[in-house]
């Protein structure tokens, strides 16, 4: 369930200043902007989505009339129309994917590590081997949650202040990532959150990057984020 409560071991921070800039920015240059919040506002959450378009001027827009059915139960005090192409095209802008201030931080806490032998093999068919002796980190992020198994051997996901190649395939629940050095220099598990994809500029992947990474569309990636990631919106 998605809920507005403390930091959980999977997290969607969902920067609502971020999507005020962006829409603000948008409805500068014209006055006549419709904001997309199909698919629960392509997993930023409609709602609260739709209250800072209209705060900002803008319209509110879906593709399927039972969203906007479901909107205006909600109590989204505005007609809520539907989507063209014009606001489709606008809706990656919203969110900050590739362009202003991106929106969804995607986080996960690292909750254990395991030490592999140069040549053992990790999760299914044992696709990566490790090239030395190293560490892995478990991280509970996988394709349950939206994680792409494009992302398997390929994916980079930041860690205290390095990315880190993920190792082997993304399996339902999890994802591991080759820390390439010892289980002894390592913090307690629980303590380190991993960044899959945040704030462009900061070290990690943007959501765009990671897209592009995986061979995605961004759009693609934040809706994909399931409802066992918590949101918390700021």
């Amino acid at each position: 369930m998605a809920l507005e409560s403390p930091v959980s071991s999977r997290e969607a921070r969902i920067d609502l200043g971020a999507a005020r800039r962006n829409i603000r920015a948008l409805v500068s240059d014209d006055a006549d902007v419709a904001v997309d919040v199909t698919g629960d506002g392509y997993g930023h959450g409609a709602l609260r989505i739709g209250r800072v378009a209209l705060e900002e001027g803008a319209r509110v827009a879906v593709r399927d009339v039972r969203e906007r059915e479901r909107l205006t139960a909600a109590g989204l005090d505005s007609d809520v129309g539907i989507a063209d192409d014009r606001a489709r095209e606008l809706a990656s802008r919203v969110y900050g994917l590739g362009w202003g201030d991106a929106v969804m931080r995607c986080t996960a806490q690292v909750l254990a590590y395991k030490t592999v032998a140069a040549g053992e093999g990790v999760s299914y068919g044992y696709t990566w081997r490790a090239p030395v002796d190293t560490t892995l980190a478990f991280v509970p992020l996988g394709y349950a949650d939206g994680i792409h198994r494009g992302a398997s051997n390929v994916g980079r996901v930041w860690l205290e202040g390095r990315v880190r190649l993920i190792a082997g395939r993304v399996a339902m629940d999890a994802h591991m990532l080759d820390l390439g050095e010892p289980l002894e220099s390592r913090p307690p598990a629980g303590t380190l959150r991993a960044v899959v994809f945040g704030e462009a500029g900061h070290g990690h992947a943007s959501a765009h990057e990671w897209a592009e990474s995986i061979g995605a569309s961004p759009l693609e990636v934040t809706s994909r984020i399931g409802t066992r990631v918590q949101r918390v919106w700021s």
